[in-house]
């Protein structure tokens, strides 16, 4: 009942629905947002373009994987078969090497986890180490060393080829095995032959084969990601040599701590194991970062309350999601009421600056869209997709702004390209109605649907203006622009503006006025001493400004704004004050 094998198949079945339930459970957006950073093509065109680089190769692979991360579930599962797949490997390369315990074979999987929950680390890089390792098992599988030395000689450059510069780890890997087998000063010329064999290929391969940079052609992955990755990502990968150097060098040690698979090891591996998950918990997974991936998600399907729900449950300040609570508004038409119930850093809350960084470039250009201004929209679309490759959201973005301005011709182009994917089929021919209705109606061919912009003005990505006032120029019409002019004038506390733009807008602002319009507008008559009849606020505005004015009196000094907060700290008053 409790055979070794029975035992090995319980932990390791434990171990792996964990992982699974982990991935599902706490990275389900982060999947998600992976699917969409990449938009893989079933295309000789697309194939081509992996084929050139080191490295790139088994990317393809990684990418085909990652366009099924679009179901964030099914996405958890297929990550899961690949730690399934690199612990099988990893054990029998081990078990070869007589190096045995279950839990060396666990360390690298949880490593690969680790690495996982980060934004910068793409799952794809995974197939890379596969790909060694099963290169690796092969090798060991040749007893003789001549025959070894020729299997290297013609599946170094294959491997270097297909994982980049994964196929170092390759390369220590057969230095160890071939300089643990010396045994007299002759055997030293095999490792050597395997050093002259790996850096001539190299050369071989950098000045006759790629033509490529020498940073693009042997930096493939690790150099360029995320520089708080770099050093983890090493040391995973350089685990197996690490542990190998170990364990010939104190192979007693090794099998006394794991001398046989009975209870102690195996609670032994349990502990160990269930602190491995509680610091890929603690010290790995972005639970801030998972919150605001979630309001993205919300935002592509455009469930505005529950991305208020997570812009108001988020601990902190973050501009990603104050920019995204305050889109939430605007679609709802709360923009100017509420503005102040969510968390406010100036005017540079309403929009992203341009930065040559995956999130920004992704989804800086939401807000553009909104407000029909489809070129701005249509220019972030485009600099995502030269900047980080295609994807689908730019894709689907350039298609519709092309569409929007009656650019048939651009739009088919983007169109097809989702015509060549797997989940996004649906929405191309959505489109391609669209293309056809159009294309049956001239007169809609050169309308900047469903607001005409007549006039050339071009928006400053080092800043945060929205242009909004010229959208508003081109069409008075446009409420999405008004209200975040409106929003913008408050953020940047300028009253008098404020008080003009209610006054030039009577039909706007019938009756008597509420939210935080008015508190600006009580504000500035009780600064400046001017008196506006012309403008009717609510009397439970006017009364609540008593109310702060007294409370503003009384409370003066650095305790003031945590004094005030409690009663006021929603309105424009108190932002006013004490931002």
């Amino acid at each position: 009942m409790f055979s070794e094998r029975r035992l090995l198949l319980l932990v390791a079945g434990i171990f792996f629905a964990l992982y699974g339930l982990f991935l599902g459970g706490s990275t389900p957006y982060l999947l998600w947002h992976f699917e969409q950073t990449q938009l893989f093509s079933f295309s000789v065109d697309y194939l081509a373009g992996f084929l050139g680089r080191p490295g790139k190769p088994l990317e393809y692979a990684g990418s085909f994987l990652v366009q099924f991360f679009y179901y964030p579930r099914l996405g958890a599962f297929l990550l899961t078969a690949v730690g399934v797949l690199l612990f099988i490997l990893i054990r029998s390369n081990l078990k070869k090497l007589n190096v045995h315990g279950l839990f060396w074979s666990f360390l690298p999987v949880l490593g690969i986890l680790m690495l996982q929950t980060n934004l910068h680390y793409s799952p794809v890089y995974s197939f890379h180490f596969i790909v060694v390792l099963l290169g690796f098992r092969l090798y060991l599988e040749v007893e003789n060393k001549w025959w070894r030395l020729a299997g290297f000689a013609f599946g170094w450059p294959l491997l270097f080829w297909l994982a980049g510069a994964y196929a170092f780890v390759f390369l220590i890997l057969c230095l160890l095995v071939t300089l643990n087998e010396v045994r007299k000063l002759s055997d030293i010329l095999l490792p050597l032959g395997y050093c002259l064999l790996g850096f001539a290929w190299l050369a071989v391969g950098y000045w006759g084969v790629f033509l490529l940079p020498f940073d693009v052609f042997l930096g493939y992955p690790f150099i360029q990601i995320d520089q708080s990755l770099y050093r983890w990502g090493l040391v995973n990968l350089l685990y197996l040599p690490a542990l190998l150097i170990v364990a010939w060098l104190f192979p007693l040690q090794i099998r006394k701590a794991w001398s046989g698979w009975n209870f102690k090891t195996i609670g032994l591996t349990v502990v160990l194991l269930s602190v491995g998950f509680w610091g890929v918990d603690h010290y790995g997974l972005n639970k801030k970062q998972e919150l605001i991936l979630k309001m993205d998600y919300y935002v592509q399907h455009e469930q505005w309350e529950k991305v208020l729900e997570l812009g108001k449950s988020y601990p902190g300040v973050n501009q990603l999601v104050i920019y995204y609570s305050n889109l939430a508004l605007a679609k709802q038409g709360l923009l100017t009421e509420q503005l102040f119930e969510y968390p406010q850093i100036g005017s540079k809350g309403l929009r992203l600056r341009w930065e040559r960084n995956r999130l920004a470039s992704l989804v800086g250009g939401e807000v553009f869209y909104q407000l029909h201004y489809y070129n701005e929209a249509f220019r972030w679309a485009f600099e995502s997709s030269v900047s980080h490759g295609l994807n689908p959201r730019a894709v689907k973005r350039m298609a519709q702004t092309s569409l929007a301005n009656g650019h048939l011709v651009l739009a088919e182009k983007y169109v097809s390209l989702l015509e060549e994917t797997l989940f996004y089929k649906d929405c191309a021919s959505r489109f391609r109605e669209q293309m056809e209705q159009a294309a049956s109606a001239p007169e809609f061919k050169t309308v900047n649907y469903p607001f005409q912009v007549h006039s050339d003005f071009t928006s400053d990505i080092r800043g945060f203006d929205l242009k909004a006032d010229e959208l508003l120029q081109n069409c008075p019409e446009n409420d999405a622009a008004f209200d975040y002019y409106t929003a913008s004038l408050l953020l940047d506390k300028k009253l008098e503006k404020l008080t003009e733009l209610v006054l030039n807008n009577p039909d706007r602002f019938p009756g008597q006025l509420s939210g935080s319009l008015a508190e600006a507008v009580l504000l500035y008559q009780n600064l400046s001493g001017k008196s506006l009849d012309e403008i009717q606020v609510e009397p439970a505005v006017f009364h609540r400004f008593e109310e702060f004015a007294q409370a503003l009196s009384r409370n003066r000094g650095s305790q003031a704004a945590y004094q005030l907060e409690a009663a006021f700290g929603t309105t424009f008053w108190y932002y006013f004050y004490f931002y």
